[in-house]
Parts: C-alpha cells; sequence; structure tokens
C-alpha cells in the first residue's frame, strides 16, 4: 500500500495526504502561515481570514499510477462573525480485478474515500487566530465501507511587525461510524503539529520550520528499531544513542522555503526526512524527499504546481488554481 510509510495502523490516511500544489511544493505541509491560500485553511481552520471571502480553489494530484486525487474548496466570511469553508476531497484508487480463489475473473471493483470539512475560523486579537474543522469521511473497498467524523482544532500566531508566524494543530481527532468489518474498529491518524515561519524583511526569502507527529517521540517503523550495528572485529553490538537521537528527531522535522520573486511569481522547495528515510533505496537515494514547485498569477487566477519524490519509481504532480469570485 502507498500509505506504507505511515507511523502506526489506522483508518482513514487519506486525511493526511497533501492535496494543494503548494503543499506537496514545500515537503508536504505548511500550517503556519496566513496569506489567503484556502488550500492551507483545509489542513489548519485557525488560517481562515477575512482575505478568503468568495475564494475558490481546485486542485488535482496525479499520486501513483492509477490514484488520483480532486479537490474543490470555497469561503465565505461573516462580518462580526468569522470565516467559514466547505470542502470536498474525492480520492480515487482506480480499478481492481476481483477474483475468486481458483482465480477466476469475477468483474472489476472500485476503492475511493470522500472527505466533506466544514471549517471555521475567527481572529481573537490582532496576534491570535483560532479555528476548527469538522469532517465526514466516507470509504468504499469494493462491498466494504467504512465512514467516520473527526475534527481539527487549530491556533496560529502572526507578528506583523517581525515577519514571524507559528501554528499548533490537532489534527483528526475522531472516530469511525462504521467499520469494514463487524467488530472490527480502528483509529484515525490522529496526529499533533506545529509550525513556524519567517520572512526576511529585506531579501525575498520565507523560510519553514514544521514538526509533525508531536504525539510520539519514535515513529520509526518496527522494522528500522530492530537494526543493530556489529563490530566487524570483536563482534559486538555497537550502541550509538546520539545517532538513533537524532535520527528520531529529525524525523519530525520539515524544511521549506518560498521565493517570492514577485507579487505574481514564487518558487517553492521543500525537504522531507522522514520520507527520504524511509522511502529512498541505500544504493540509490537520487531526489526522494526533495520536492519542488512555483505558482504565477494570470489575470484572476493563481496557478500552482508542485512536485513531490516519494519513491524512485516516479514523482506525484500536483496542480492546483484558486480565484476570487469577487474579481468577476
Amino acid at each position: 500500500m502507498v500509505f506504507s510509510q505511515s507511523t502506526g495502523n489506522g483508518v482513514f490516511k487519506s486525511l493526511n495526504l497533501p492535496a494543494s500544489a503548494r503543499i506537496g511544493a514545500l515537503g508536504g505541509n505548511l500550517i503556519a502561515i496566513a496569506d489567503g491560500d484556502l488550500g492551507l485553511a483545509f489542513f489548519n481552520p485557525a488560517l481562515l481570514d477575512s482575505t478568503m471571502d468568495k475564494r475558490l480553489e481546485m486542485s488535482y494530484l496525479n499520486y501513483f499510477s492509477d490514484i488520483n486525487l480532486g479537490s474543490a474548496h470555497f469561503a465565505k466570511h461573516f462580518s462580526n462573525i468569522g470565516t467559514a469553508s466547505l470542502s470536498l476531497q474525492y480520492l480515487d484508487y482506480g480499478d481492481f480485478t476481483e477474483t475468486d480463489a481458483s482465480n477466476n475473473n469475477l468483474g472489476d471493483f472500485q476503492v475511493s474515500d470522500v472527505i466533506v470539512n466544514l471549517g471555521f475560523g475567527r481572529q481573537l486579537d490582532s496576534n491570535f487566530t483560532a479555528g476548527v474543522n469538522l469532517k465526514y469521511i466516507n470509504s468504499t473497498l469494493a462491498d466494504y465501507s467504512s465512514s467516520g467524523i473527526a475534527a481539527d482544532f487549530g491556533l496560529h500566531y502572526y507578528k506583523k511587525k517581525s515577519l514571524f508566524s507559528a501554528a499548533l494543530l490537532l489534527k483528526n481527532i475522531g472516530t469511525q461510524l462504521g467499520n469494514y468489518t463487524e467488530g472490527n474498529k480502528e483509529k484515525l491518524p490522529f496526529e499533533i503539529q506545529a509550525g513556524f515561519t519567517k520572512k526576511l524583511r529585506h531579501a525575498p526569502f520565507r523560510f519553514g520550520f514544521m514538526l509533525e507527529n508531536l504525539q510520539e517521540w519514535d515513529i520509526r517503523r518496527e522494522s528500522e528499531k530492530n537494526i543493530v550495528t556489529i563490530d566487524p572485529i570483536t563482534e559486538e553490538i555497537i550502541e550509538d544513542n546520539s545517532f538513533v537521537a537524532g535520527d528520531i528527531f529529525m524525523r519530525h522535522l520539515i524544511f521549506n522555503t518560498e521565493v517570492l520573486i514577485s507579487k505574481n511569481i514564487i518558487f517553492r522547495l521543500g525537504y522531507n526526512y522522514r520520507r527520504r528515510q524511509e522511502l529512498a533505496f541505500e544504493e540509490k537515494s537520487g531526489t526522494v524527499g526533495l520536492s519542488i514547485g512555483a505558482s504565477v498569477k494570470v489575470s484572476k487566477f493563481n496557478i500552482s504546481y508542485g512536485r513531490s519524490t516519494y519513491h524512485l519509481a516516479g514523482p506525484s504532480n500536483h496542480f492546483t488554481v484558486n480565484t476570487s469570485i469577487s474579481d468577476w
């Protein structure tokens, strides 16, 4: 499965896919900048504000093989109340062939996930905003199906004078409503995230520092935890706790940078250490873990592209288009 790199077991892993081209280009996470990007607010509702009023955004992700994801978001600001959003995300895993025990073809079946998201964000004071997402998830696997509900709670801080922002996000707090099979209830991919961004005042750079899976210290796979190094001379186990601790810490981090060439052109670069450690081959790592992208504003549209390398088999391509209905 394509989600084998995720920590722990659980259900509805599509909740964590970086559908936005901007997020895809920046290593898979960006929760700490409020600049009118509705795709970011889909993940952190605290980013919803008045600048997103009547903004419409649509994204497409060509993930792997026949797996495709599409999403649409719309926001409306209400004076003295806050900003609300409605989002729909559809993940299609493609067609599969069903066979019996004798390998007789019984036809094709499909696998898909649908997420409906209602978001709300409100300004608390001149520096802080808070927000909440309420999500309904439905997943279909041939004759099996499952549904669930989840919520995200976000807090965002922005200091205009220093061009610094920070965010805290409690993600996917919820439960299954219906199980794939009777008596087999699974957990949702709950996660705690934090993020920080800093824009240089006299240079066109914004640096991001994101932390994921803060609810658990050691997020390595079980197979990685059991790896030991043997001294070739003494044949004793080499213990290097400093390296292990550093590796575990780095797996929580994502680094990204945006180069603001102008108001209409932005280049992006991201690095996901955990993705590289889990998915790259030792013999040939390539650019696994790296991601790039750009956005350009053309007339009334802002068009973004992101390219993420998960595996040597090939990259995933993200496309996003957004516009403000007020401009038409």
